[in-house]
């Protein structure tokens, strides 16, 4: 019983992270478990055929999406690193949550950010990642994701902000901390870009919670 009732929460993770909204829904990922498109699979299409009629209407997309994720694995680490970016765009946002782990690499395949896009894939690994952690449960773990991108030098100061209120959000909403950690975080968010058009507004919450 109690194996059955982790398979079914586990299940019910994965649908989440699916955003699964409709059924009967079939679900196309690669081996890297990317996922790459849905197809409805409503009762009138029940034959063979009929499936295979709506998986040939996906054909060029799925195709494109598969060359998309073997120019990852290959060529310079610039390269790499344009195809990791190319692929993100490409992916719907509610599937990007999928990419968690292939935009984490970027860190490792250009330290150095030649290729000026470092800051832009480390910052949507962290919101995956996060994501992850609240389709969960987890919001400590969301919470210190958040916090984790202040120290990332390739990601600008307003986005750090941004990603420190987050965390400060997520702390308030979830009551993980007391108001007066809240407010540290949204301090550190305040000094992360002190001239930032959104400082007026985190201030008015600090105000709300002191």
């Amino acid at each position: 019983a109690e194996k059955r009732a982790q398979t079914m929460q586990d299940n019910t993770q994965f649908a989440n992270l699916l955003n699964v909204s409709v059924t009967p829904m079939v679900y196309i990922l690669s081996k890297e478990e990317y996922l790459i498109t849905s197809i409805y699979y409503d009762s009138s299409e029940k034959s063979y055929e009929g499936f295979k009629a709506l998986l040939e209407e996906k054909k060029e997309n799925i195709d494109e999406m598969h060359k998309m994720i073997y120019q990852t694995k290959i060529g310079t680490p610039e390269e790499k690193m344009n195809a990791i970016d190319a692929l993100f765009e490409a992916t719907a946002p509610d599937n990007r949550i999928f990419l968690t782990d292939l935009l984490a690499s970027a860190k490792k395949i250009d330290p150095n950010n030649k290729s000026g896009i470092l800051g832009k894939l480390t910052l949507a690994a962290a919101d995956s990642q996060a994501k992850k952690a609240l389709n969960s449960g987890d919001f400590k773990t969301a919470v210190t994701t958040y916090l984790s991108v202040e120290n990332e030098p390739s990601i600008s100061p307003e986005d750090k902000q941004q990603s420190v209120y987050t965390a400060a959000y997520i702390a308030a909403v979830s009551e993980l901390e007391e108001n007066s950690v809240v407010i540290e975080y949204l301090q550190r968010a305040i000094d992360l870009a002190p001239d930032s058009e959104e400082v007026p507004a985190i201030k008015r919450v600090m105000d709300t919670l002191a």
